[in-house]
């Protein structure tokens, strides 16, 4: 922000001047200058002069309005991963950088879909990936303390034995498709998921609804209505993996557990002949009894 101001004396000269603003900022004591630290609002700037009798003229004042500036979100770049793919327990190198265009890149953060939070560094190697299929993710954030945008590549890290022709992947087996309501355990049922020559050693679990978990026999309980896609990625011993996928259909009224109305729909309604043949039934009985009644009062 540029300031700039003049006076007159009619019998002398300027030679001092005098700036301020409504908000206390401290503005210099010269005719023009340059200023960046304004602080954000509306200001009342008054500018006066001094003639060199020592007079100070009336002051001239302006309105001025700093608007607070409007922060970039930086911009995260993976630079390399490499290897890619890797073997287990073999050393990967990361590396990555981010741009801010209105100020600096302060901080960094590698994590896995996997394994978590990786590094807070822009650059790294590690020998500690679990085996399988990662999702690397990678952002950056600002010195306003605001992060970037997630960068993301994908990364294999292959077992030892995945080479080796003779050993099979696992094969899962999500079981479904399921059927359920809003707010009741729905139990997912993995067992099925076999190995051929080893064992599985993980069950993940995608719901759809932004939950996940593990298990072979999860319970989970959905909160809206709807069809959602439920996944099974299953890991052996090897570190290769399997995924299965089906469906669950959610409604919004639970099931009726045996009440009244489920009682009442269980009792069988007799046919026209059966009803005919009780009444038959009843009225002789009722003759019988009648008969009997009149013997006994004779």
């Amino acid at each position: 922000m540029y300031f700039s101001g003049e006076g007159a004396d009619t019998d002398g000269y300027i030679t001092g001047y005098a700036w301020r603003s409504s908000k206390g900022d401290n503005l210099p004591e010269t005719s023009s200058f340059s200023i960046t630290t304004l602080t954000v609002g509306t200001h009342t700037i008054y500018f006066k002069v001094q003639d060199n009798d020592g007079d100070w003229s009336s002051e001239k004042t302006v309105t001025l309005t700093i608007l607070a500036s409007q922060n970039n979100l930086p911009t995260a770049y993976i630079d390399s991963i490499s290897p890619n793919p890797v073997q287990y327990g073999s050393p990967i190198h990361f590396s990555g950088y981010g741009i801010d265009t209105d100020g600096s890149v302060i901080a960094w953060l590698w994590s896995s879909d996997r394994d978590g939070d990786l590094s807070a560094q822009p650059s790294f190697t590690t020998l500690s990936l679990s085996a399988g299929t990662h999702l690397i993710t990678f952002k950056v954030k600002d010195n306003d303390n605001t992060w970037s945008n997630e960068t993301t590549q994908q990364v294999i890290v292959q077992s030892s034995s995945s080479s080796d022709p003779s050993n099979q992947p696992p094969v899962a087996n999500v079981g479904g498709p399921y059927t359920g309501s809003i707010n009741i355990d729905i139990t997912f049922d993995g067992s099925e998921s076999y190995e051929p020559n080893g064992t599985i050693t993980l069950y993940r679990w995608s719901f759809d609804d932004g939950f996940s978990t593990t298990g072979m026999t999860p319970k989970h309980q959905y909160t809206s209505p709807g069809t959602y896609t439920v996944s099974l990625e299953v890991t052996d011993d090897d570190g290769q993996t399997a995924t299965a996928t089906t469906t669950v259909q959610i409604s919004s009224q639970p099931p009726d557990n045996g009440g009244i109305g489920t009682l009442l729909s269980q009792i069988p309604i007799p046919s026209p002949l059966l009803l005919g043949l009780i009444g038959i039934i009843i009225a002789v009985v009722v003759i019988l009894s009648f008969i009997v009644m009149l013997k006994r009062m004779r």
